[in-house]
């Protein structure tokens, strides 16, 4: 069981880190797929934020994951005393951050649980953000570093710094701070 009321679902390794700036401090991250290498660039990420990181405990396969019947209990387990879960956007090019976005709406069924959708680099053109959190500039630079943990993705351009700092300060201008994130809420649960 997680030990935060907050929780992120992250397909792949970094997509936790790229999605929720300014909410990875004492988070719990669900990772559903990565090869050890990815992983431990994960936990080292995560570790920064005194984030738990929990593996999906069925290997999935990355490019395609599929749910089987027995992992809604798995999920209901793990996501038990959860206030709020980030997934990936239903509307992404990827085929594992739609398949973990519909699981997560799942997650949620019959359950007070607002369920929050952050921004990946796949998303379509259709997602539009209806929620930023502001971040400070010390938010901004614990994000970037976060994303250096991710040695093996550094020829990314969506991790390099500037480009990061640009989308994050475009967000913040949106609601009036130097940066912030966006992320499309999907429910909202009054607790």
């Amino acid at each position: 069981m997680a030990s935060s009321k907050c929780i992120i679902f992250s397909p792949h390794p970094d997509d936790a880190e790229i999605g929720c700036p300014g909410f990875l401090n004492d988070a719990t991250v669900i990772l559903f797929t990565g090869t050890e290498l990815r992983a431990r660039e994960t936990s080292d990420a995560l570790e920064r934020h005194r984030a738990q990181l929990i593996r999906w405990p069925r290997e999935l396969l990355d490019g395609r994951i599929e749910f089987l019947p027995e992992d809604y209990g798995t999920i209901d387990e793990l996501t038990a005393g959860a206030e709020m879960i980030f997934t990936p956007p239903v509307d992404d090019h990827h085929q594992d951050h739609r398949a973990v976005a519909w699981f997560g709406k799942s997650a949620i069924r019959r359950r007070p649980i607002t369920l929050v959708e952050y921004e990946t680099p796949s998303r379509l053109d259709t997602w539009s953000p209806n929620a930023y959190k502001p971040l400070s500039t010390r938010e901004v630079y614990e994000h970037l570093d976060a994303l250096a943990a991710h040695k093996t993705q550094s020829d990314k351009t969506y991790l390099h710094p500037d480009n990061v700092k640009s989308k994050l300060r475009t967000h913040g201008e949106r609601i009036g701070h130097e940066f912030a994130a966006a992320f499309n809420i999907q429910r909202y649960t009054f607790n």
